[in-house]
């Protein structure tokens, strides 16, 4: 499971960046796809990375502390944060800044968490999954909405939308769903970049936090890659 794809890791990924998960809506797969691509970044590409998980549920820290009962070797440390203070939030936040790689922060699911307005001023990218149904498009239309608004009020909100259709069955779809699929795509795009989807398969829901299998890693290759030369700026010369 511990595998390395590049002889070569480019020196763009030792840059410090801070990477949000997040969406307003529940069960769009924000931890799970969080585990997943960390486990990309510090494996497959073997990037500098730290993940906190500052969701209240501790979803995420609860895995890590499971597979740690098995496994002695990881590739990246996990840690607990809540942002229910301003003050404290925004201290942590600068001190993520001065670190060298990658902090990916699987957020809690609301905008009013006191300490949410510091992980969005000083994120580099926001992630934010999604599925192709009425509410959670309508959701997820609100979150955009919301993360705008607090961007005019606060012009040091500078990060980035990438959009990822998760847990997208690709066996559905007749000709007016992808017409209307096509449209919310759209929309999406409008504020932020699209990435490859991520298709519905059981193996994604079965995730650790210590590396992807060879099945998980050719489901999610895709998207993955995309998102990483986004990211980190690489052509892709090295696939």
């Amino acid at each position: 499971m511990m595998k390395q794809e590049n002889d070569i890791t480019p020196s763009s990924v030792k840059d410090n960046k801070i990477i949000l998960f997040a969406n307003q809506k529940g069960g769009v797969g924000k931890t799970t796809l969080c585990g997943l691509f960390a486990n990309y970044l510090a494996v497959n590409q073997r990037v500098p990375l730290l993940v906190i998980d500052a969701d209240p549920q501790q979803t995420f820290y609860g895995r890590r502390k499971d597979d740690l009962r098995r496994e002695q070797a990881v590739p990246y440390k996990v840690q607990s944060m809540t942002i229910k203070s301003p003050e404290s939030t925004h201290v942590i936040m600068q001190n993520i800044r001065l670190l060298p790689g990658t902090t990916m922060i699987d957020t809690p699911g609301s905008l009013t968490q006191d300490g949410m307005l510091q992980l969005l001023i000083n994120a580099d990218y926001i992630i934010c999954p999604y599925h192709y149904d009425l509410n959670t498009i309508d959701s997820t239309r609100a979150f955009i909405l919301a993360v705008f608004r607090l961007r005019q009020a606060h012009p040091e909100i500078k990060a980035q939308f990438i959009f990822v259709c998760n847990k997208h069955d690709v066996r559905v779809g007749k000709g007016s769903e992808l017409k209307a699929w096509k449209i919310v795509d759209e929309y999406f795009q409008k504020f932020g970049i699209l990435a490859p989807r991520v298709g519905n398969y059981a193996d994604l829901e079965r995730y650790n936090t210590i590396g992807n299998s060879d099945k998980v890693d050719k489901l999610t290759k895709h998207s993955f890659d995309f998102i990483y030369h986004t990211i980190y700026n690489i052509e892709n010369d090295n696939e």
